[in-house]
């Protein structure tokens, strides 16, 4: 997909907190609480994850902030492949919809295994 969109200059370097800050963004409001209480974060790591969420600004506001989160989202699944705890999703034409079971899989994946989705998180955010 990378030679699919073209773009001018380079994708900034993500970092951990960046990507957690993404993926809680996307599992949305309850799921991401639920997963911060089982990785039983520290008042500094919170409060890195909450400044990276808030530096994230805006979205979209160009093509690399949608490849960015698309690569972060990428990753997480090919995590959940990886540990044969993530079942591909059927193409759907609505976006509403894909997003919604997008959210539903992963919600999945924390259920079944949330050692796995949390260690995902805090490998991103051991990366600073």
């Amino acid at each position: 997909m990378d030679n699919f969109i073209k773009i001018s200059g380079s994708i900034p370097k993500l970092s951990g907190y960046q990507k957690a800050a993404i993926l809680l963004g996307e599992l949305g409001p309850e799921a991401s609480k639920e997963v911060k209480e089982f990785i039983k974060l520290t008042q500094k790591e919170n409060k890195k994850l909450r400044n990276a969420f808030k530096n994230l600004g805006p979205y979209p506001r160009n093509i690399n902030d949608i490849i960015r989160e698309e690569k972060v989202l990428a990753e997480a699944i090919n995590y959940g492949k990886v540990k044969g705890i993530y079942t591909p999703i059927e193409k759907v034409d609505l976006q509403a919809q894909y997003l919604k079971k997008n959210q539903a899989q992963v919600s999945k994946m924390l259920n079944d295994s949330p050692d796995t989705i949390t260690n995902v998180i805090k490998n991103w955010l051991d990366q600073n």
